[in-house]
């Protein structure tokens, strides 16, 4: 028989066991039905040597001592007992998904949410010390929901297991009894008896994940993390977390202290301390108000045999030395409101028409982001989360904002008709709009005149300020699904998505040669590939010049969209041609579109660029939370992070970016650089770099695995030299940026000059300027020979694109110096 029916013989009678619900490394958890009285149960079973080593008696009094708590937010313990040989205790059967789940779908709570959480478990704990049970174990695994409420798993199993050990907290395989994401220090040094205090510091670790979307102290390994537990201080969650109370903060900080003794009295307490304040923000994550310098070791290399060494932390002061005037008008952080318009819902059952719900909610969209007043989710955004399924709950808890604007596209007879509802964050329903049938040869008109109106009555409804906002686009044309789908292409950031682009964006021109939209997304798709150093098999600069060519010729088509000077701009700057143009190209952006996050987005280059770093943060903070599930928009904030020293924010953005796009190895190398400036290199090994492998180079290198650092050298002379790059899919200059790079970091200038050079022959983009600008340079910045060689290789780069643009039958640059 198997393992499934074992268990069934064995248990008593009354339990029917219907499935798996889960698999740990200590135990399995089953659905079952309870025959008296009549019920769904779960059924948590220790595996055959824990259960072995523990003994029936004990174990079963330990579980039984906890089923006596009863509280509104604690799973209570039905029985437990032993099947033949297996020990298990009973437990309700909770549908809902556990605080884990729901991170790993959302990243983090609504700041309101977290705390109304922690106050639940808060209670729960406080409720079992009353009765002298600590839990050991709170973590978000343990936590789930049911009926929208925090309720508290596995009350008595680390009490039992405690216990079973004879007061150990080691397991006889030699693992810590906790989960080291959120273990007390006195957990981890083995204290022979914790209390409250663990708990305390357990729901603290909770509070802080939910908040910022990671543990305060959480690294590759166990082992880190358990340190970092010991030593290190507890992270600000400001960088992280705009918008987070202090007395929050303070009151985290406080239940984290290394020692018990310096945290709160009880539960009870830490709860209260987080209520002090009256009312809590809800709109979140603004940018941070100032960016500091550097605070993490730096690496150099200072002997002869090449091992770097972490010496002292560095500040590095960046000062906008331009000496110039900030000249684009940056929107504030501040929203009178925010939306999301879905896709228009095709229940026509004709697939020809479905780009019709896309178009409308795509202008409706583009209509509010000329509204500075507003905040409104990227395209990208919410066509991910409409394409899940998530229903009205899940969309609203995922997109955190006030409003959600969904509708319809129905056959009324001969005729299409549309409709539009508008529903606030608590579910309340607060207008629908149904316009009258129209014709199908009127479909596009239509859609503009749609779009127009859902715009101006939401706004005028919201009382929300109409200046800047015109209502006026072009009907969408033949081009425009082709355009609409490349756009979905586009998104994805990934060389397959960069390669359908393209294409499709080709098409939409052949259908419509006057389609400035699609001219736009054409130069977007170029510069984007060159930045992300994807083959599109164009040469490097000729995907420059087309870069530059088709966003003229988008302006040239429609002054009025935005899109065509934020991607003119964004190739100014990439390419480090005009800086003044980009500017200028950038200011119109956003003074047409202030809330589109690509213009926010890339206008963050520029502003690094000029030395505006705090300013820099900011637009690609709000461009990142408006789009929160395009990777490219986390990508952008990881390089400005590792170029200002912000390591700890820079390995967040980098996992989040690589999490939604895990073909996105430019992410996880930020991350592996910022894990080695930190002096972290054993974890820098750890992360998967794909064709970015030349920063475990310098990791090894710090370790003095020098053999191993000559081999991935090696590797990456022989795929510069072969023209092409891992699997063929990046530009042979990535290898040589990455040598540069490894060289600048280990003080070698002749040779980081040399590949600089070569980065910048192969390609116009060269290096990064925000990893140029990063203490990965530090150590060659200021030589001669270095700063030389690389004025001379950018320059000479830049002339080529100039003068090939100028020639380019679609361009019309401005003066180019």
């Amino acid at each position: 028989m198997s393992d499934f029916e074992d268990l069934q013989q064995a248990l008593p009678k009354r339990y029917t066991l219907l499935r798996e619900l889960d698999r740990g490394g200590m135990s399995r958890v089953y659905l079952a039905r309870e025959a008296l009285p009549e019920r769904d149960v779960a059924i948590k079973v220790l595996d055959r040597d824990l259960s072995a080593r523990f003994g029936r008696e004990r174990f079963v009094r330990e579980v039984e001592m906890t089923s006596r708590l009863s509280h509104p937010h604690i799973v209570p313990i039905y029985a437990a007992g032993d099947a033949d040989g297996l020990l298990y205790y009973v437990m309700p059967f909770i549908s809902g998904e556990s605080l884990r789940d729901r991170l790993e779908r959302e990243g983090r709570l609504p700041i309101p949410e977290a705390l109304r959480v922690t106050q639940q478990v808060a209670g729960a704990l406080a409720h079992a010390h009353s009765e002298g049970i600590v839990h050991r174990d709170i973590k978000p695994a343990n936590i789930l929901f049911q009926s929208g409420h925090a309720v508290v798993a596995d009350f008595g199993i680390a009490r039992a297991l405690f216990a079973a050990e004879d007061g150990t907290t080691l397991t006889g395989k030699g693992n810590l009894l906790g989960t080291p994401d959120y273990m007390s220090p006195e957990q981890i040094e083995g204290e022979p008896r914790v209390g409250e205090q663990t708990d305390q510091y357990a729901l603290a670790c909770v509070l802080y994940e939910m908040l910022a979307g990671q543990p305060p102290f959480h690294s590759r390994t166990s082992q880190a993390t358990l340190a970092r537990h010991l030593t290190d201080r507890v992270p600000s969650l400001k960088p992280l977390r705009e918008g987070v109370p202090e007395e929050v903060e303070e009151a985290i900080r406080t239940a984290l202290a290394k020692a018990p003794s310096d945290r709160f009295e009880n539960v009870d307490a830490f709860a209260s301390a987080l209520t002090r304040r009256p009312t809590f923000p809800t709109a979140d994550d603004e940018p941070p108000k100032s960016v500091t310098a550097p605070t993490g070791p730096f690496v150099r290399s200072l002997q002869l045999v090449g091992i770097l060494l972490v010496v002292a932390a560095v500040g590095v002061a960046y000062n906008a030395w331009f000496g110039r005037t900030e000249a684009i008008a940056m929107p504030d952080g501040e929203y009178q409101d925010s939306v999301a318009m879905m896709p228009l819902e095709n229940t026509t059952g004709d697939p020809s028409i479905d780009y019709v719900g896309k178009s409308v909610a795509g202008q409706v969209a583009k209509h509010f982001q000329q509204v500075s007043g507003i905040k409104v989710i990227g395209e990208y955004s919410v066509r991910s989360l409409w394409e899940r399924n998530l229903g009205y709950a899940g969309l609203m808890d995922s997109l955190d904002v006030g409003h959600l604007l969904e509708g319809w596209i129905e056959v009324r007879g001969d005729e299409l008709a549309i409709s539009v509802t508008d529903t606030d964050a608590s579910g309340v329903l607060e207008n629908t709009m149904i316009f009258e049938p129209f014709p199908r040869e009127r479909l596009d008109s239509a859609i503009v005149a749609i779009a127009h109106a859902v715009a101006v009555d939401f706004l005028q409804r919201h009382g929300l300020s109409t200046t800047g906002f015109t209502g006026e686009d072009a009907e969408p044309g033949a081009g425009s699904e082709a355009y609409l789908l490349a756009n979905e292409e586009l998104g994805k950031r990934s060389r397959e998505g960069m390669i359908r682009a393209e294409a499709l964006l080709h098409e939409a021109i052949a259908l419509d040669s006057t389609y400035a939209p699609a001219y736009a997304a054409l130069s977007s798709v170029y510069a984007l590939s060159l930045s992300y150093r994807w083959d599109l098999g164009i040469a490097p600069f000729d995907v420059a010049v087309r870069s530059l060519a088709y966003a003229d010729r988008a302006v040239a088509l429609d002054p009025t969209n935005s899109n065509g000077y934020a991607s003119r701009g964004y190739a100014l700057v990439l390419l480090g041609i005009d800086i003044d143009a980009a500017e200028a190209d950038f200011a119109q952006a956003l003074t047409l579109a202030p809330n589109e996050p690509s213009g926010s987005s890339w206008a963050s280059r520029l502003l690094a660029e000029r030395g505006q770093l705090d300013e820099a943060i900011a637009a690609a903070t709000r461009a990142r939370n408006a789009d929160r599930l395009q990777a490219g928009r986390h990508m952008a904030l990881a390089a400005l992070e590792l170029q200002v020293g912000q390591y700890p924010q820079a390995i967040r953005s980098a996992q989040l970016a690589y999490g939604l796009a895990p073909e996105l190895r430019r992410a996880a190398a930020r991350e592996a650089y910022a894990l080695l400036l930190l002096g972290r290199p054993q974890e820098c090994l750890e992360v998967e770099l794909g064709a970015y492998f030349l920063v475990h180079a310098s990791c090894h290198r710090v370790l003095g695995n020098l053999d191993a650092a000559q081999q991935l050298i090696d590797d990456a002379l022989r795929a510069f030299n072969a023209g092409r790059s891992e699997g063929g899919e990046y530009l042979p200059d990535l290898q040589a940026a990455e040598l540069a790079a490894y060289y600048a970091l280990a003080g070698e200038v002749d040779r980081a000059a040399r590949w600089a050079t070569e980065a910048y022959t192969a390609s116009p983009v060269g290096i990064d300027p925000r990893v140029l600008e990063s203490e990965i340079f530090d150590p060659v910045r200021d030589d001669e020979r270095f700063a030389d060689a690389l004025r001379e290789a950018q320059s000479a780069a830049r002339a080529r694109v100039v003068d090939e643009w100028r020639a380019h039958p679609l361009a019309s640059p401005p003066a180019v110096p």
